[in-house]
């Protein structure tokens, strides 16, 4: 996405580089799915492009799907049976973390 993003605006990758201050080389990286950029980085790729990072940076997307879901599994087994209140809240914050991965993973 991020390559046909930039293509869209007829930008080279020094010219997309130099507007996100690093080198043409790292935005090389950063379209080939080696590199996932930093978190104020990748921000700013969004702003520029209008697009959401998990549009912009599919990688990034399956890995913190993937870490999600062995964490979920972890929360969940912790939780399970458990009636009180905090377990509730976790079982429906784990619900909610769900049904948003889904649908991100669905607009894909």
């Amino acid at each position: 996405m991020l390559v046909s993003e930039r293509k869209t605006w007829a930008l080279n990758q020094e010219e997309l580089g130099e507007l996100m201050g690093v080198s043409p080389d790292a935005i090389r990286h950063y379209e080939l799915g080696d590199r996932i950029p930093p978190l104020a980085r990748s921000l700013a790729f969004e702003i520029v492009f209008g697009r959401p990072l998990a549009q912009l940076f599919p990688e990034a997307l399956a890995e913190a799907a993937s870490v999600l879901v062995d964490g979920a599994q972890n929360l969940s087994i912790e939780v399970e049976g458990k009636v009180d209140p905090a377990s509730a809240r976790k079982r429906t914050l784990l619900s909610a973390m769900n049904d948003r991965l889904g649908r991100i993973i669905s607009l894909q």
